[in-house]
């Protein structure tokens, strides 16, 4: 998760859900509270886009950090219900989920630090046109210097 400042509303925040294999972000909410409604709305919208027949035929882990939001008996509850399996990464590590965090940083980088926002809805509709920059037009070093959804088509992977 990660916030940024719009005047007119204070602190807007961003929960992310990236596929690892092709760095595609699959899931996201943006909110004014940092709750864990949040997190659980981006996760049913990324279990939504990319497995729309349900998400229990996939073998699929979900890895986090060990936020109060991610780890709260609420998310693990939905978690579960997905049939999804949630390993969180180790206390203060960052590297233990560094695509998640490079891809916050290229966020803020795109769309963030550039920018100064005066209402809630230009700063949403910059970020869903950041996201949708990043997913089809950003190109990645891991992948080759092709964006996510490009490598999701040069391997006919289907992020899940």
């Amino acid at each position: 998760m990660t916030k940024f400042y719009v005047h007119t509303v204070g602190w807007v925040y961003l929960v992310i859900v990236l596929d690892w294999f092709s760095r595609k972000i699959i899931g996201h909410r943006f909110g004014l509270r940092p709750d864990t409604q949040l997190w659980i709305d981006a996760l049913q919208m990324a279990v939504q886009n990319e497995c729309p027949a349900g998400s229990r035929s996939y073998d699929i882990h979900l890895m986090t950090d060990n936020g109060s939001q991610p780890t709260s008996q609420k998310y693990e509850t939905v978690v579960q219900s997905l049939g999804i399996e949630h390993v969180t990464t180790s206390y203060a590590n960052p590297k233990g989920n560094a695509e998640i965090e490079r891809a916050i940083r290229t966020f803020k980088e795109e769309a963030i630090w550039p920018n100064e926002f005066f209402s809630y809805a230009d700063a949403i509709t910059t970020g869903e046109r950041t996201i949708d920059f990043y997913n089809n037009d950003y190109p990645h070093s891991m992948l080759g210097e092709l964006s996510p959804v490009e490598f999701e088509q040069l391997t006919s992977h289907k992020a899940a």
